[in-house]
């Protein structure tokens, strides 16, 4: 799965989270590739820990496009 965008709450990185954490359930080969930075960073690594998916997220930074090519 991945996802692209600013750490904001508006974008609500923490639900999404959630829902990975619920479909690692079901797949536990999944992994999560996040792209993007953010106020939020600290808390969505808090986050993952918290859900023990930390070691099934992966994040990339902000790219630019050619990065994301």
């Amino acid at each position: 799965v991945g996802a692209i965008g600013v750490f904001h709450a508006v974008k609500d990185p923490e639900s999404l989270l959630g829902a990975f954490a619920g479909l690692r359930v079901a797949v536990p080969g999944a992994e999560l590739h996040l792209v993007g930075d953010g106020e939020l960073a600290p808390r969505v690594r808090a986050r993952c820990a918290a859900l023990g998916v930390a070691d099934a997220v992966h994040e990339h930074g902000a790219l630019d496009r050619a990065g994301l090519a």
